[in-house]
């Protein structure tokens, strides 16, 4: 699955049936056992969760991250409180991350933080929609304006309730 996403693949949402069924033959033709697309899925989300894990724990105040060995690195006295707290986590912590690398280039671009620098495309109408809502702050419009410029599938109904109800006043 790696391969496939290094080779351009994006993985933001999830993996298409192919990708799926691509992974489960080239397993087959690697080791010899046969794998359903429904037993790539689940694994690929089991991976999901452990990136998800991973990406948590980087952040864990005083946690360093070796790139040498790809290892969360903490302090004994920090590492032993967050073990007795989190005891799961201890997989992660101090040791290398097995299969790192690969699961940040599978699952590494859909969980960053940072947004895409490309251009976006927003509907000319929506701004004024938003913004000219009555009843308001400002601070909360533009956080409604952010809102929809991210999540596209509700701003054309949203810009023609708008307009709809603008007709009422």
């Amino acid at each position: 699955m790696a391969q496939i996403v290094s080779d351009g693949s994006r993985t933001d949402k999830c993996f298409k049936d192919k990708y799926m069924n691509y992974v489960a033959k080239a397993r087959k033709e690697y080791c010899g056992e046969a794998m359903s697309h429904t037993q790539v899925y689940n694994h690929l989300r089991k991976w999901r969760q452990k990136w998800a894990r991973v990406v948590k724990l980087k952040d864990l105040s005083g946690a360093l991250f070796d790139h040498d060995v790809n290892a969360i690195m903490l302090e004994s006295e920090h590492y032993l409180g967050h073990f007795k707290d989190h005891p799961k986590d201890v997989e992660f912590l101090n040791t290398p991350i097995r299969f790192y690398t690969e699961m940040e280039t599978i699952f590494g671009s859909s969980m960053a933080t940072v947004r895409e620098t490309r251009p976006i495309h927003v509907d000319p109408d929506l701004y004024l929609a938003v913004m000219e809502m009555q009843g308001f702050t400002n601070e909360a419009l533009i956080v409604v304006f952010t809102y929809l410029s991210e999540n596209k599938a509700f701003v054309k109904g949203f810009v023609s309730m708008s307009t709809t109800i603008g007709t009422f006043y």
